[in-house]
């Protein structure tokens, strides 16, 4: 402490000020006074100017177990200290400390009595000092009296007074000592009352220091142990207030990189008590919490090394929670690179999939330079990472090897066991992906679609019935040689793998796009199953048309909707760079493969799901729309007596009608998601729908509904209703769209009218109001 700030309840150790008081009484020759010196000393400030230096006064009734607050370091040596002798005109004394302190002292000697002597530390540590006037000159020091003197960093300034003797041991008496002395005292050990090191205490802490056991759950240690790291101890003091001691060890299982995994089922051997460290032990867990201060301060923004990412937080950046990102990561086996960890590398290789940020933004995100040094960096973890995935993970998961004919089997579904008589069914359709407009005009030729006006890159995928994918084949150019019959024709030419896996018999449900490509298929034995075509001059389908049609569309929806899956990822969605073009293949593969090891198949069996197939056979036996007959003959044509009316007439009576039900008319969903935006179509501007009665027709309503492709095309529907049939009040139905005269389930358009008439409007909740969009656009022809 400085003597300005030394107040009158300061107190100094007794070892330490009395025999340095000791050491400077031999010095100047004052030993018989300084010999018996009380082992407590206060200080109190005399009725004198701040400026002076205070006095000292003697205070024996002071507690004897009163400690030195001062931190400590090794005891001098008193075998290393030398002497030179008392004749000499400038005497110093060389002290050296212990082997592992970096502090030496000298002590300076003046023949001179009004010179000062001086004790200077000559090194780093904190150094209090203080000057005055000594009267003799220096003789031989002894060493005996210095002989374990260990020193505590304080200074204290002397007042050159006279010295009163000290054997009388007063209550309260001054000590004037007529030299004046500095002093650098430096770690203090006590002989009496003080422990060998000061110890910090750690409330609500609790040591573990074992190197034997595991500290989480204390297995025996293992080849899988390893000590623990130190940014995985601050996560033991912040969650679990655990202080592990140095070299304890932890299962590799519990880490995830150099953090503790969350969360974790700690066992604890001890209660939680007051955690007591040397200063050894305090002075690591310092360096290690500044460490780790250190690393979050210089570690990515977004770091997926942090076990607190949440499966939320995986899940909305990757499209993959923490489970399914750490099975993948063990398929990848990156070095950790300035930059980033193996994990943030599929992390940065997900998050690009996913949300199509550029390298730039992935930069700022990952804490990583944004320079052109950086941003190569995160281009060349990309394709790394594709390359190791392509590798190691996507041969589990996708392609014809990957899954035998019997497991192939359980991807059948109710309705491909019914509709194609229990055999093995694979569905095939093409998508594409944009791409930028190339500077390679051969390139840019060849990659522009004639029926999309835009450049893009065409994939060939094989879907089972269940949405679960066999192979996704790719790229191919876009132009009029590479429709879907030409990459089919030369899959099935190249491909002797997939032609060996199919066999004869087995079906293959396609669109219309292959038509030119079934004797391919059939010359390969193999059945195929394609919705039909409009003959020339047609505008509808026939009955059986249209039935057929929909057993296709009931089976072949999951193609679909696996390119929908994929296309959530933005990078699918938006227009590719080119520079990916070399590597589209395999982040198209490696998405696919995922979807199918982390994604539950698309079609998921409902109980009625084997009566709604067996209904659907049933009813495309069906050779006549009887309702469609009377329609077409006049008898019920748009051109009869029809009155218009609405649903809030009193007089309108139509059946109400179940969920159940409608899904069972309709044979699935897919009719009736629709519904609700053709009705809110039709719904006036006071909420009312509208549609017409003939009044020869008893339990006979004509709607007319808006085309959802064409505004200039109309399409009128009739629907017939008994009251009195309880189980089956909707007797028939018929629409002039194109599907209109299937038996099999019904269009979305009659699908509406009976959601609205017969569900809907009965509902607490009714159908909100559409909310128009275009007023909100401008519209040229309004002048």
């Amino acid at each position: 402490m400085n003597c300005s700030n030394v107040s009158e309840e300061s107190v100094l150790c007794r070892a330490c000020l009395a025999r340095c008081l000791r050491l400077m009484a031999k010095s100047s020759g004052t030993t018989n006074a300084l010999a018996n010196a009380p082992p407590v000393f206060k200080f109190s400030p005399p009725s004198l100017p701040s400026a002076l230096p205070v006095s000292y006064i003697i205070n024996q009734e002071k507690a004897p177990d009163v400690l030195c607050q001062h931190p400590r370091v090794p005891v001098l040596n008193p075998d290393s200290i030398t002497h030179p002798s008392s004749t000499q005109t400038s005497h110093k004394l060389q002290v050296q400390p212990l082997q592992g302190c970096e502090s030496s002292f000298t002590f300076s000697y003046p023949s001179c009595p009004n010179d000062n002597a001086t004790i200077d530390k000559q090194a780093s540590m904190p150094k209090h000092s203080a000057t005055a006037t000594s009267s003799t000159t220096a003789p031989d020091t002894d060493k005996s009296e210095l002989k374990q003197l260990p020193l505590t960093t304080s200074s204290c300034d002397f007042p050159p007074t006279s010295v009163p003797p000290l054997s009388t041991h007063q209550p309260m008496s001054t000590v004037a000592i007529s030299s004046t002395c500095s002093f650098s005292c430096v770690g203090m050990r006590e002989n009496v009352g003080m422990s060998d090191e000061k110890q910090t205490k750690l409330e609500g802490m609790s040591l573990i220091t074992t190197h034997s056991r595991c500290i989480i759950c204390k297995q025996p240690v293992t080849k899988d142990c390893t000590v623990i790291p130190s940014n995985a101890k601050v996560d033991l003091i912040i969650n679990y207030h655990i202080c592990a001691g140095p070299k304890t060890r932890i299962c590799k299982s519990h880490l995830q990189g150099s953090r503790l995994k969350s969360p974790l089922d700690v066992c604890k051997s001890t209660s939680k008590q007051n955690c007591l460290l040397d200063k050894e032990k305090s002075d690591l867990l310092l360096k290690e919490l500044l460490s780790f201060l250190r690393s979050e301060h210089d570690s990515p923004r977004l770091n997926f090394d942090d076990p607190l990412l949440s499966d939320n937080d995986f899940l909305v950046w990757t499209g993959w929670t923490k489970e399914q990102f750490e099975h993948m990561l063990r398929h990848v086996t990156l070095r950790d690179s300035t930059n980033r960890s193996s994990v943030n590398a599929l992390a940065i290789f997900w998050i690009k999939l996913r949300t199509n940020l550029s390298y730039r933004e992935i930069a700022v995100l990952f804490n990583i330079s944004s320079d052109y040094n950086g941003l190569m960096s995160i281009s060349r973890t990309l394709h790394s990472v594709a390359a190791q995935l392509n590798t190691n993970f996507v041969p589990s998961y996708l392609g014809i090897k990957h899954i035998s004919r019997e497991e192939a089997i359980s991807h059948m579904t109710v309705f491909s066991n019914v509709l194609f008589e229990n055999k093995l069914s694979v569905v095939w359709d093409g998508t594409y992906y944009y791409i930028e407009k190339s500077g390679d005009y051969s390139f840019s030729r060849r990659s522009y679609s004639g029926q999309k006006k835009r450049p893009l890159l065409k994939f060939m995928s094989i879907v089972f019935p269940d949405g679960y994918v066999v192979d996704s084949i790719g790229p191919y150019l876009s132009d009029g040689r590479n429709n879907d019959a030409g990459m089919t024709t030369h899959i099935m030419t190249l491909n002797d793998e997939l032609k060996d896996w199919l066999q004869e018999g087995d079906v293959c449900v396609v669109d219309r796009g292959f038509r030119d490509v079934l004797d391919v298929f059939e010359e390969m034995g193999l059945e195929t199953r394609m919705p039909s075509f409009l003959g020339k001059g047609e505008s509808q389908h026939s009955i059986e048309e249209a039935n057929q049609s929909r057993l296709v569309t009931k089976v072949r929806w999951v193609v679909e909707a696996y390119h929908g899956r994929v296309k959530k990822f933005k990078f699918f969605n938006d227009v590719i760079d080119n520079s990916f073009i070399p590597i589209i293949g395999q982040l198209n593969r490696i998405v696919t493969a995922a979807l199918n090891a982390f994604r539950p198949p698309l079609y998921k069996e409902a109980e009625d799901d084997l009566a709604i197939a067996q209904k659907m056979v049933q009813s495309s036996k069906v050779r006549q729309n009887l309702l469609a007959d009377r329609v077409k003959s006049g008898t019920l044509s748009s051109r009869g007596r029809w009155t218009p009316i609405n649903e809030v007439d009193n007089s309108f009576r139509f059946p109400r009608l179940s969920e159940e039900y409608l899904r069972s008319l309709t044979c699935g969903v897919y009719q009736l998601k629709q519904a609700s935006s053709y009705t809110k179509e039709h719904l006036d501007d006071y909420g009312d729908y509208s549609f017409d009665i003939h009044h020869l027709a008893e339990g006979m309503i004509r709607v007319r509904i808006q085309s959802r492709h064409i505004s200039a095309k109309r399409y009128f529907l009739w629907i017939e209703f008994d009251f009195s049939d309880v189980n089956e009040p909707i007797k028939a139905y018929y629409c002039q769209c194109k599907a209109g005269m299937r038996t099999v389930g019904c269009c979305a358009h009659v699908a509406s009218v009976l959601w609205y008439l017969g569900y809907k409007r009965h509902s607490d909740k009714p159908i909100l109001k559409r909310r128009r969009v275009s007023p909100m656009v401008l519209n040229a022809s309004d002048i």
